[in-house]
């Protein structure tokens, strides 16, 4: 699949079946604290693989259970996070979100100004 600019995306969407959602949610409830993801592989007996990881940040971004945020000690159930614990991670993610704002603004203006970075790749054409 190409983008509007002609990059190509190689990574399929991450897909989650509901009953791995229920599990981890649940290994979450019973805990009742942080999980970090290599204690969540071993809890569910699975091998800690990028192809894991990857499900969990999805699972984390997407199931309004858990409680997670760039830099967070793991993950953790909805129902145990403390007040500050989900005011930081409001805080957290409204901050990456603003600065993941900012640089595609910066992208899609050098995008239709044609920049041009002085690089090596710029030289070959790799660049607009």
């Amino acid at each position: 699949m190409k983008t509007e600019i002609g990059l190509v995306v190689k990574s399929p969407p991450v897909r989650v079946p509901a009953e791995f959602a229920d599990k981890v949610a649940g290994l979450l409830a019973e805990a009742g604290d942080w999980r970090t993801k290599r204690e969540l592989a071993t809890l569910l007996g699975v091998a800690f693989t990028p192809g894991f990881e990857r499900k969990l940040r999805y699972l984390a971004e997407s199931d309004e259970r858990i409680v997670s945020w760039p830099g967070s000690p793991g993950l953790k159930h909805w129902n145990f996070a403390t007040v500050p614990e989900i005011d930081h991670a409001i805080n957290a993610h409204e901050s990456q979100g603003a600065d993941h704002y900012r640089r595609a603004m910066r992208y899609r203006r050098m995008f239709h100004g044609r920049r041009r970075i002085a690089t090596p790749a710029a030289e070959q054409g790799a660049l607009l």
